[in-house]
Protein backbone atom coordinates (compact mmCIF):
# COMPACT_ATOMS: atom_id res chain seq x y z
CA UNK A 1 0.00 0.00 0.00
CA UNK A 2 1.29 3.42 -0.84
CA UNK A 3 2.83 5.32 2.26
CA UNK A 4 1.94 8.72 3.07
CA UNK A 5 5.52 9.89 1.24
CA UNK A 6 4.67 7.91 -1.70
CA UNK A 7 1.46 9.55 -2.40
CA UNK A 8 2.17 12.96 -1.67
CA UNK A 9 3.71 13.56 -5.44
CA UNK A 10 5.94 16.44 -6.68
CA UNK A 11 3.83 19.09 -8.14
CA UNK A 12 4.57 20.41 -11.14
CA UNK A 13 3.97 23.95 -12.68
CA UNK A 14 0.60 22.83 -14.44
CA UNK A 15 -0.36 21.73 -10.91
CA UNK A 16 0.77 18.20 -10.96
CA UNK A 17 -0.64 15.00 -11.19
CA UNK A 18 -2.44 12.74 -7.60
CA UNK A 19 -1.35 8.92 -7.44
CA UNK A 20 -4.16 6.52 -7.48
CA UNK A 21 -2.96 3.67 -5.81
CA UNK A 22 -3.01 0.31 -7.20
CA UNK A 23 -5.03 1.63 -10.81
CA UNK A 24 -4.96 -1.19 -13.09
CA UNK A 25 -6.59 -2.01 -16.28
CA UNK A 26 -9.95 -3.80 -14.06
CA UNK A 27 -10.30 -1.02 -11.77
CA UNK A 28 -10.61 1.48 -14.49
CA UNK A 29 -13.15 -0.83 -16.36
CA UNK A 30 -15.18 -0.94 -12.95
CA UNK A 31 -14.76 2.59 -12.59
CA UNK A 32 -15.70 3.21 -16.30
CA UNK A 33 -19.24 1.33 -15.58
CA UNK A 34 -19.45 2.94 -12.49
CA UNK A 35 -19.14 6.47 -13.82
CA UNK A 36 -21.67 6.11 -16.74
CA UNK A 37 -24.07 4.37 -14.97
CA UNK A 38 -24.16 5.70 -11.35
CA UNK A 39 -27.34 7.88 -11.96
CA UNK A 40 -29.42 4.73 -12.36
CA UNK A 41 -31.91 3.65 -9.85
CA UNK A 42 -30.94 0.34 -8.06
CA UNK A 43 -27.69 0.33 -9.23
CA UNK A 44 -24.56 -1.09 -7.77
CA UNK A 45 -21.12 -3.03 -8.77
CA UNK A 46 -19.57 -5.86 -6.65
CA UNK A 47 -16.04 -6.62 -7.45
CA UNK A 48 -14.27 -9.49 -7.31
CA UNK A 49 -17.85 -11.67 -6.87
CA UNK A 50 -19.28 -13.81 -9.67
CA UNK A 51 -16.34 -13.00 -12.41
CA UNK A 52 -14.21 -10.35 -12.17
CA UNK A 53 -16.58 -8.52 -11.12
CA UNK A 54 -20.59 -7.79 -11.29
CA UNK A 55 -23.24 -5.13 -12.33
CA UNK A 56 -26.78 -5.04 -10.08
CA UNK A 57 -29.30 -3.88 -12.03
CA UNK A 58 -32.43 -4.09 -9.18
CA UNK A 59 -32.78 -8.07 -9.44
CA UNK A 60 -30.61 -8.28 -12.85
CA UNK A 61 -27.06 -9.25 -12.55
CA UNK A 62 -24.75 -8.94 -15.44
CA UNK A 63 -21.13 -10.67 -15.15
CA UNK A 64 -18.25 -9.05 -16.39
CA UNK A 65 -14.76 -10.39 -16.92
CA UNK A 66 -11.51 -8.07 -17.62
CA UNK A 67 -8.54 -9.19 -19.98
CA UNK A 68 -6.13 -6.80 -20.23
CA UNK A 69 -3.83 -8.56 -22.60
CA UNK A 70 -2.71 -7.50 -25.62
CA UNK A 71 -3.52 -8.79 -29.28
CA UNK A 72 -6.46 -11.38 -28.12
CA UNK A 73 -8.43 -13.03 -30.80
CA UNK A 74 -11.43 -15.46 -30.61
CA UNK A 75 -8.85 -18.17 -30.68
CA UNK A 76 -7.43 -17.07 -27.81
CA UNK A 77 -10.93 -17.00 -25.81
CA UNK A 78 -11.76 -20.53 -26.07
CA UNK A 79 -7.98 -21.90 -26.03
CA UNK A 80 -8.23 -24.06 -22.60
CA UNK A 81 -4.40 -23.68 -22.03
CA UNK A 82 -2.11 -26.41 -20.57
CA UNK A 83 -2.64 -27.33 -17.24
CA UNK A 84 -6.05 -25.08 -17.34
CA UNK A 85 -10.12 -26.91 -17.51
CA UNK A 86 -11.15 -23.80 -18.76
CA UNK A 87 -10.62 -21.39 -20.84
CA UNK A 88 -11.89 -17.25 -20.87
CA UNK A 89 -14.68 -17.62 -22.46
CA UNK A 90 -15.85 -21.36 -20.64
CA UNK A 91 -15.35 -19.15 -17.54
CA UNK A 92 -17.60 -16.68 -18.45
CA UNK A 93 -20.01 -19.13 -19.61
CA UNK A 94 -20.32 -20.85 -16.08
CA UNK A 95 -21.19 -17.89 -13.81
CA UNK A 96 -24.59 -16.85 -13.44
CA UNK A 97 -28.20 -18.34 -14.73
CA UNK A 98 -28.37 -18.72 -18.45
CA UNK A 99 -30.26 -16.09 -18.90
CA UNK A 100 -28.42 -13.80 -16.88
CA UNK A 101 -25.85 -11.19 -18.74
CA UNK A 102 -22.20 -11.70 -19.70
CA UNK A 103 -19.56 -9.68 -21.01
CA UNK A 104 -15.61 -9.71 -21.72
CA UNK A 105 -13.99 -6.58 -21.08
CA UNK A 106 -10.97 -5.89 -23.19
CA UNK A 107 -8.61 -3.72 -25.16
CA UNK A 108 -7.08 -5.27 -28.25
CA UNK A 109 -8.79 -7.48 -30.64
CA UNK A 110 -7.97 -9.22 -33.78
CA UNK A 111 -9.40 -7.02 -36.58
CA UNK A 112 -11.03 -9.90 -38.54
CA UNK A 113 -12.45 -11.46 -36.05
CA UNK A 114 -14.40 -7.97 -34.29
CA UNK A 115 -15.47 -7.49 -37.74
CA UNK A 116 -17.08 -10.80 -37.93
CA UNK A 117 -19.20 -9.95 -34.91
CA UNK A 118 -22.47 -8.37 -34.75
CA UNK A 119 -22.94 -4.90 -33.12
CA UNK A 120 -24.91 -5.19 -30.51
CA UNK A 121 -27.36 -3.04 -27.64
CA UNK A 122 -28.40 -4.73 -24.64
CA UNK A 123 -30.52 -1.82 -23.40
CA UNK A 124 -29.28 -2.15 -19.30
CA UNK A 125 -25.36 -0.53 -19.12
CA UNK A 126 -24.53 3.06 -20.37
CA UNK A 127 -21.22 1.71 -22.25
CA UNK A 128 -18.93 4.72 -24.78
CA UNK A 129 -18.05 3.15 -28.04
CA UNK A 130 -19.41 -0.99 -29.34
CA UNK A 131 -20.90 -3.64 -27.68
CA UNK A 132 -20.63 -6.99 -30.06
CA UNK A 133 -21.82 -10.00 -30.18
CA UNK A 134 -20.62 -13.47 -31.97
CA UNK A 135 -22.16 -14.03 -35.25
CA UNK A 136 -23.80 -17.73 -36.32
CA UNK A 137 -20.61 -19.05 -37.62
CA UNK A 138 -18.59 -17.68 -34.72
CA UNK A 139 -21.32 -19.50 -32.29
CA UNK A 140 -20.93 -22.38 -34.12
CA UNK A 141 -17.31 -22.26 -34.11
CA UNK A 142 -17.31 -21.53 -30.60
CA UNK A 143 -20.29 -24.32 -29.62
CA UNK A 144 -18.21 -27.06 -31.42
CA UNK A 145 -14.65 -26.23 -30.04
CA UNK A 146 -16.36 -25.65 -26.12
CA UNK A 147 -18.86 -28.56 -26.79
CA UNK A 148 -21.66 -26.77 -25.18
CA UNK A 149 -24.69 -28.39 -24.71
CA UNK A 150 -28.43 -26.87 -24.76
CA UNK A 151 -27.73 -24.90 -21.35
CA UNK A 152 -24.09 -23.49 -22.59
CA UNK A 153 -25.81 -22.58 -25.91
CA UNK A 154 -28.35 -20.55 -24.64
CA UNK A 155 -26.00 -19.05 -22.16
CA UNK A 156 -23.55 -17.92 -25.14
CA UNK A 157 -26.23 -15.84 -26.89
CA UNK A 158 -26.11 -13.64 -23.69
CA UNK A 159 -22.39 -13.31 -24.02
CA UNK A 160 -21.11 -9.90 -25.44
CA UNK A 161 -17.80 -8.23 -26.11
CA UNK A 162 -17.09 -4.99 -25.07
CA UNK A 163 -13.96 -3.37 -26.34
CA UNK A 164 -12.88 -0.42 -23.62
CA UNK A 165 -12.24 3.38 -25.37
CA UNK A 166 -8.92 3.06 -23.23
CA UNK A 167 -5.77 0.87 -23.92
CA UNK A 168 -4.20 -1.21 -20.77
CA UNK A 169 -1.70 2.01 -19.92
CA UNK A 170 -3.08 3.83 -16.46
CA UNK A 171 -2.27 7.27 -17.55
CA UNK A 172 -4.55 7.05 -20.89
CA UNK A 173 -6.87 5.21 -19.04
CA UNK A 174 -7.24 8.03 -16.26
CA UNK A 175 -7.39 10.90 -18.77
CA UNK A 176 -10.06 9.15 -20.50
CA UNK A 177 -11.92 8.29 -17.01
CA UNK A 178 -11.26 12.37 -15.82
CA UNK A 179 -13.09 13.42 -19.81
CA UNK A 180 -15.91 10.67 -18.49
CA UNK A 181 -16.61 12.47 -15.08
CA UNK A 182 -16.68 15.99 -16.14
CA UNK A 183 -18.94 14.74 -18.97
CA UNK A 184 -21.22 13.18 -16.34
CA UNK A 185 -21.27 16.56 -14.87
CA UNK A 186 -18.32 16.57 -12.70
CA UNK A 187 -17.36 20.64 -12.08
CA UNK A 188 -14.03 20.60 -10.73
CA UNK A 189 -10.72 20.90 -12.19
CA UNK A 190 -8.69 17.52 -13.42
CA UNK A 191 -6.79 17.17 -9.74
CA UNK A 192 -10.03 17.17 -8.26
CA UNK A 193 -11.32 14.90 -10.38
CA UNK A 194 -8.21 12.54 -10.12
CA UNK A 195 -9.20 12.48 -5.84
CA UNK A 196 -12.17 11.58 -7.03
CA UNK A 197 -10.70 8.52 -8.98
CA UNK A 198 -8.41 7.74 -6.03
CA UNK A 199 -11.34 7.94 -3.40
CA UNK A 200 -13.47 5.90 -6.18
CA UNK A 201 -10.52 3.40 -5.93
CA UNK A 202 -10.22 3.11 -2.51
CA UNK A 203 -13.39 1.94 -2.48
CA UNK A 204 -12.87 -0.62 -4.91
CA UNK A 205 -10.32 -2.08 -2.96
CA UNK A 206 -12.12 -2.46 0.06
CA UNK A 207 -15.23 -4.04 -1.47
CA UNK A 208 -12.52 -6.37 -3.19
CA UNK A 209 -11.02 -7.31 -0.09
CA UNK A 210 -14.24 -8.72 1.12
CA UNK A 211 -14.86 -12.35 1.05
CA UNK A 212 -17.36 -13.74 -1.48
CA UNK A 213 -18.94 -15.63 0.90
CA UNK A 214 -19.96 -12.47 2.90
CA UNK A 215 -23.16 -10.68 2.84
CA UNK A 216 -23.81 -9.05 -0.89
CA UNK A 217 -24.46 -5.52 0.75
CA UNK A 218 -20.73 -5.73 1.90
CA UNK A 219 -19.27 -6.08 -1.41
CA UNK A 220 -21.65 -3.54 -3.03
CA UNK A 221 -20.80 -0.10 -4.40
CA UNK A 222 -24.18 1.50 -4.81
CA UNK A 223 -25.51 4.40 -6.55
CA UNK A 224 -26.70 5.63 -3.50
CA UNK A 225 -22.51 5.91 -2.47
CA UNK A 226 -21.34 7.02 -5.89
CA UNK A 227 -23.51 9.91 -6.17
CA UNK A 228 -23.09 11.21 -2.34
CA UNK A 229 -19.24 10.70 -3.25
CA UNK A 230 -19.16 12.79 -6.77
CA UNK A 231 -21.45 15.38 -5.20
CA UNK A 232 -18.89 16.17 -2.17
CA UNK A 233 -16.29 17.33 -4.80
CA UNK A 234 -18.96 19.99 -6.13
CA UNK A 235 -17.68 21.67 -3.21
CA UNK A 236 -14.55 22.65 -4.71
CA UNK A 237 -16.11 24.49 -7.54
CA UNK A 238 -17.73 26.41 -4.96
CA UNK A 239 -14.18 27.28 -3.23
CA UNK A 240 -13.11 27.89 -6.70
CA UNK A 241 -15.82 30.78 -7.42
CA UNK A 242 -15.04 32.55 -3.85
CA UNK A 243 -11.11 32.55 -4.79
CA UNK A 244 -11.78 34.03 -8.18
CA UNK A 245 -13.93 37.06 -6.99
CA UNK A 246 -11.22 38.07 -4.29
CA UNK A 247 -8.67 40.95 -5.13
CA UNK A 248 -5.40 38.37 -5.32
CA UNK A 249 -2.69 38.21 -7.60
CA UNK A 250 -3.09 35.58 -10.47
CA UNK A 251 0.03 33.68 -7.82
CA UNK A 252 -1.49 34.36 -4.78
CA UNK A 253 -4.87 32.19 -5.95
CA UNK A 254 -2.78 29.86 -7.75
CA UNK A 255 -0.64 28.95 -3.96
CA UNK A 256 -4.05 29.22 -2.18
CA UNK A 257 -5.27 26.34 -4.33
CA UNK A 258 -1.83 24.30 -4.39
CA UNK A 259 -2.73 24.82 -0.52
CA UNK A 260 -6.00 23.31 -0.41
CA UNK A 261 -5.27 20.82 -3.16
CA UNK A 262 -2.25 19.29 -0.51
CA UNK A 263 -4.89 19.11 2.46
CA UNK A 264 -6.78 16.63 -0.16
CA UNK A 265 -3.93 15.16 -1.19
CA UNK A 266 -3.43 14.53 2.77
CA UNK A 267 -6.44 13.38 3.59
CA UNK A 268 -6.49 10.54 1.10
CA UNK A 269 -2.96 9.40 2.06
CA UNK A 270 -3.68 9.54 5.54
CA UNK A 271 -6.76 7.27 5.02
CA UNK A 272 -4.83 4.97 2.99
CA UNK A 273 -2.35 4.56 6.00
CA UNK A 274 -4.90 4.23 8.48
CA UNK A 275 -6.58 1.60 6.22
CA UNK A 276 -3.33 -0.29 5.92
CA UNK A 277 -2.90 -0.21 9.85
CA UNK A 278 -6.13 -1.66 10.40
CA UNK A 279 -5.54 -4.22 7.70
CA UNK A 280 -2.20 -5.19 10.07
CA UNK A 281 -3.87 -5.25 13.36
CA UNK A 282 -6.41 -7.56 11.96
CA UNK A 283 -3.67 -9.73 10.41
CA UNK A 284 -2.12 -9.86 14.08
CA UNK A 285 -4.71 -11.04 15.86
CA UNK A 286 -6.03 -13.85 13.26
CA UNK A 287 -4.94 -17.18 13.65
CA UNK A 288 -2.53 -18.20 10.73
CA UNK A 289 -5.44 -20.13 8.90
CA UNK A 290 -7.19 -17.32 8.77
CA UNK A 291 -4.74 -15.06 7.86
CA UNK A 292 -3.71 -17.66 4.81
Amino acid sequence: MTTLGEYLMVMNDNGGTTAIRGFNYQKASIMLVLLKNFKKECFAVAPERGDDFEVHLGNEIIYVQVKGTKQLSLNNLMTRKKGESNSILDKSLAVGKKNDLRKIFLWDFKLTDRDGMEISEDGKLNLPQTLYKFSDSQKDKIKKKLNLDEDGNKRLDKQHIYITPFINNHEVAIDFLIGVAIREGFSGEANQVRLFLGELGTVIDQKSEKKVESDIAEKLITDEYVTTLFNSFKNDTDFKEVLDSLDLTIMQKKAISFSKLKINQLYSATKNEVLLKLSLENLMTQSENDAI
